[in-house]
């Protein structure tokens, strides 16, 4: 199977390189073929030049996730300094549970390809900031996902802040705001926690991390990394059986710790 999997992957590689040489070529090879068929069959040429460097773009970035997942698999997981690092809630799973929780997320639009499904999912709190603060969050979140390919976020709101989250496609859940409980304090704390582990079992999630509205800090990536590494070492067995098998609620028992 490792070997059929190597041999895909170089294959994948190589047509890749084919169909950006291939562009490559079309694009000044079409104002050749302007002087000597006309302007109509260079246009016509120029655009298939176009269209194959962006199938080879595609196919790269898809060939650079597996790479980050399988890596991200591989090595073991950061020691961060539980002083340096905001709290995060992890869940302990079982890896012989079967299905890979959190496959039917969406990662939003900036990542693509095989292997995206499988990502591990890691809820962002974004609870009392302003609109333009969710905004600066929500940016380096999406940013630090482009650039790590390794993660698909879920982002928890106290107020309809949903426009910088539309623009990327990211799935989103809103909470009660603290200044609209009607209730004594006592009672939205439980109300939170009991939110707050609905979704972690509800989308499958890795941890749940405090979001800065200063956006995305050393700090907060390198506790992204650690979730994402954890994750993958205990979930990277089950991913192909996830495939294979309808999603549902799996027999996983969830929980929750505190860094």
């Amino acid at each position: 199977m490792n070997a059929l999997k190597n041999l895909r992957r170089v294959v994948a590689i190589h047509l890749q390189w084919i169909i950006a040489g291939c562009g490559a070529l079309a694009i000044p090879g079409s104002v050749a073929v302007t002087l000597i068929s006309g302007i109509r069959f260079g246009a016509v040429l120029f655009l298939l030049g176009l269209m194959a460097i962006g199938v080879s773009i595609q196919m790269a970035r898809s060939l650079d996730i597996q790479r980050r997942v399988r890596k991200l698999g591989a090595e073991p997981a950061a020691t961060i300094s539980r002083e340096a690092a905001p709290p995060a809630k992890k869940q302990q799973l079982s890896a012989a549970a079967g299905p890979v929780p959190g496959v039917d997320v969406a990662p939003g639009r900036l990542v693509s390809g095989y292997g995206v499904r499988e990502l591990p999912v890691i809820a962002f709190d974004l609870t009392g900031m302003s609109e333009d603060q969710v905004r600066s969050a929500v940016d380096g979140i999406a940013g630090y996902q482009l650039i790590s390919g390794s993660f698909k976020p879920v982002l928890l709101l106290d107020q309809p802040s949903f426009g910088p989250i539309r623009a990327y496609g990211y799935v989103a859940e809103l909470i009660i705001a603290a200044d609209e409980w009607q209730a004594n304090d006592s009672q939205r704390e439980r109300y939170v926690q009991l939110r707050l582990q609905s979704i972690m079992i509800d989308y499958g999630c890795a941890g749940i991390i405090r979001a800065s509205p200063e956006g995305m800090g050393e700090v907060s990536a390198a506790v992204i990394d650690k979730l994402t590494s954890d994750w993958i070492a205990v979930h990277r067995g089950t991913a192909v059986r996830s495939a294979s098998q309808p999603r549902g609620r799996t027999p996983i028992q969830h929980g929750t710790s505190t860094n």
